[in-house]
């Protein structure tokens, strides 16, 4: 390895870096993360990397000592031999992203935050021009990553379009540098550009430019390289049928290439020193062991980005690697797969289908990948519905994936398929419960499996009476004390006894002890309504929580009012409108149980009805239900509603399912919103959230689906 010959941290002591903050606090440590960087000892690199990405930058973030670090950082990036350059290039391209020249400040901490990132890249816009003889350095790791930080400077472009032109005219064995790769080529593209710009400065240059590219190449890789980024610019720019071009590239590129080795199990990969650069190193060898071509993958994924919501192509696309015979191009397929299902609406069945199929693939990472495709799109799941049960029958080896479940058996049950119960019970028969404390307070021996897996709950949840036989299990579960904080496994445990019904009976004294336990109340409370509303003694417990105002105590007035309603009881409710969530929305539409003369409402509650955008939405809609419930004022409601559904895309399910009960009055005002929502092709979480995710994605829209379909055509 080359010595570096220049030391960029040389006056890095002339900054008081304990008067700067990262993550974790004070900054004393960044000096000693700077030196770690140019340590020649990789494990020593890989903690200096650790530390600007878990504190310096943490997940994105830019602090004081991110501005700080930049200068150093572009020296040691620009310095012949420093051996982490290719890292810090990385770190400099995320701080470079982070900026957001057309926000606007949301309150004192986002303006700090803003002004802090416009220094950042005000640091980095003014060393573009340094960067440049990097895009013809001898490693092609740093051409890439050097390349894909100028693509975040788009003021830059005039300048940059013609170095990277010029760079990759030179390029090949004639300048001594081997031709680009197509990660090398896209990233190159993308700073001379800008990933689908149409920016004045290089806008028709740039179309020509990379036409020409695309004449030119022979070389299916490559063309392929190009055609992602033409694909980029949008529909127009790439005449033709995109999809039977990338298809056949792609098929191209496997034809010439050496087939792809089938690795059933991960390689095992020499230890290193603990760290997250280095776990996500090894993380990424392990998927990519074995593949022939990985970088397919990373440009077909470029390619599904800039197809945006043109689903038919992007499910076509996806079809086709769904079918191929190499096992990197299912896996490459069931990831598309994922995005397109998750994001966007439609008959998803023939894709779902093919997704289960992947199911029985011997290749592990393929059929994984699937599972955990299918395993939180709930009924959406139904056409893979007998490759999940296959995949369960297949017995124990296939049961569990790591520290949980297999996502086969959550999905099968999520279908209310009684196939997943043989699974279950082995998971079951491996619990124990812990041992019991000796008069020391300690164990008697150490306990080897005290935790059922994170999804078996949950399972059981969506099983529902098809799960009786747990009854006895979900009994004893709920008497080991759970943590002293964070989430309780035991809140969903009591769940699936509420979704067994009355069959979960013997469970009713437990469920009472649980009503004691603050952080179990409330679903304890739930679980009790639908078991055994009417016993005495759960009825005397509800009585006793709504007396105290415990927690539980809107469940429990609930379940009385629908025996016995009160002015009380009503008073309880309306007590719980305000600043209280989806619990408040509960109170409110439970105000339907009583008389409009029983339910006396503050006028806070009547003021928060008609208040404007500077309250929650789920507070003034819950609040403009009360005064629909107390006073049948359709017109508040709806103003309400309206409000409620342009505000926030997470709460039109609520909105939807009430909105039947405000009759042709609401529904008129809102036809042209069903209407919208119904033929909107995304689904309303990525709307709201484009770049996050959740596990309930796909069911919460479906549901949203359903609502408004029914409040369009009211029975």
């Amino acid at each position: 390895m080359a010595r570096v010959n220049v030391d960029p941290f040389a006056d890095v002591a002339g900054i008081d870096w304990t008067s700067l903050e990262h993550a974790y606090g004070n900054a004393r440590d960044v000096p000693e993360m700077m030196r770690n960087l140019a340590s020649e000892n990789p494990a020593e690199r890989d903690l200096g990397m650790d530390g600007l990405w878990d504190a310096v930058h943490h997940q994105g973030d830019v602090y004081d000592s991110t501005v700080a670090v930049i200068p150093f950082l572009i020296r040691a990036a620009q310095t012949q031999g420093f051996p982490s350059r290719v890292g810090v290039l990385e770190v400099l391209a995320s701080i470079a992203e982070t900026w957001e020249p057309a926000s606007t400040p949301r309150d004192d901490d986002h303006a700090a935050w803003l002004d802090r990132c416009a220094q950042a890249h005000d640091i980095l816009a003014a060393a573009v021009e340094s960067f440049l003889p990097l895009l013809s350095d001898a490693n092609s790791d740093v051409r890439r990553a050097v390349a894909e930080l100028l693509a975040y400077f788009p003021d830059e472009r005039a300048l940059i379009f013609p170095a990277v032109r010029d760079a990759l005219a030179r390029s090949g064995a004639a300048a001594g540098l081997e031709a680009p790769d197509p990660q090398e080529l896209s990233a190159l593209i993308d700073a001379g550009t800008g990933y689908g710009s149409r920016d004045e400065a290089t806008g028709a240059a740039a179309d020509e430019w990379l036409v020409s590219l695309w004449q030119s190449s022979t070389d299916p890789a490559d063309q392929l390289a190009v055609i992602s980024r033409i694909a980029a610019r949008g529909r127009a720019a790439f005449p033709g049928d995109l999809v039977q071009t990338v298809t056949s590239l792609v098929d191209e590129v496997y034809a010439v290439s050496p087939a792809a080795v089938s690795v059933t199990e991960p390689p095992s990969l020499p230890p290193v020193r603990p760290s997250l650069v280095a776990a996500m190193r090894v993380m990424n060898q392990e998927v990519n062991a074995g593949q022939t071509a990985p970088w397919v993958g990373t440009l077909l994924d470029d390619i599904h980005r800039a197809l945006e919501a043109r689903v038919a192509e992007r499910t076509a696309l996806a079809m086709h690697e769904l079918r191929a015979p190499q096992w990197e191009r299912r896996y490459h397929g069931v990831r598309a797969a994922n995005w397109v299902i998750s994001r966007y609406r439609g008959d998803h069945s023939e894709f779902v289908r093919l997704v289960g199929e992947q199911l029985a693939h011997p290749e592990q990472r393929v059929h994984r990948m699937a599972e955990s495709v299918l395993r939180d799109t709930g009924d959406v799941a139904a056409p893979a519905l007998e490759s999940l049960a296959a995949r369960v029958a297949q017995g124990p080896e296939g049961w569990s994936n790591r520290s949980d479940m297999s996502s086969s058996i959550y999905a099968l049950a999520r279908l209310r398929d009684p196939r997943a119960l043989p699974a279950l019970r082995w998971h079951a028969n491996a619990w124990r419960p812990p041992k019991p404390k000796s008069f020391l307070g300690l164990s008697t021996k150490p306990e080897t499996a005290s935790r059922l897996p994170s999804s078996f709950g949950g399972a059981l949840v969506a099983l529902g009476p098809i799960a009786g036989e747990f009854l006895p299990l979900l009994t004893a579960v709920l008497k080991v004390p759970g943590p002293e904080r964070g989430y309780d496994d035991r809140t969903t445990y009591i769940a699936a006894l509420g979704a067994l019904g009355p069959l979960a009976a013997p469970a009713v004294p437990s469920l009472l002890t649980t009503l004691n336990e603050p952080k179990l109340a409330e679903a304890a409370a739930k679980a009790l309504d639908k078991i055994a509303p009417d016993a005495p003694e759960v009825r005397k417990a509800f009585t006793g929580i709504v007396e105290r105002q415990a927690p539980g105590c809107v469940t429990a007035a609930l379940a009385l009012a629908r025996l016995h309603p009160s002015t009380e009881l009503a008073g309880l409710l309306v007590s719980h409108l305000d600043g209280k969530g989806r619990l408040g929305l509960e109170a409110a539409v439970g105000l339907d149980l009583f008389a409009g003369d029983q339910i006396h409402l503050t006028p806070e509650v009547q003021r928060l009805a008609k208040q404007g955008e500077d309250r929650w939405s789920w507070d003034r809609l819950a609040a403009a239900i009360a005064v629909h419930a107390a006073e049948g004022d359709v017109a508040t409601a709806t103003a309400a509603f309206a409000w409620a559904w342009d505000t926030n895309l997470s709460i039109r399910a609520e909105v939807a399912r009430y909105l039947p009960r405000l009759g042709e009055a609401g529904l008129s005002e809102f036809e042209g919103r069903l209407d919208a929502e119904l033929a909107d092709p995304t689904r309303h979480r990525f709307r709201q959230f484009p770049t996050g995710a959740s596990t309930s994605d796909v069911v919460d829209d479906e549901e949203l689906l359903r609502l408004c379909e029914l409040a369009r055509r009211p029975a």
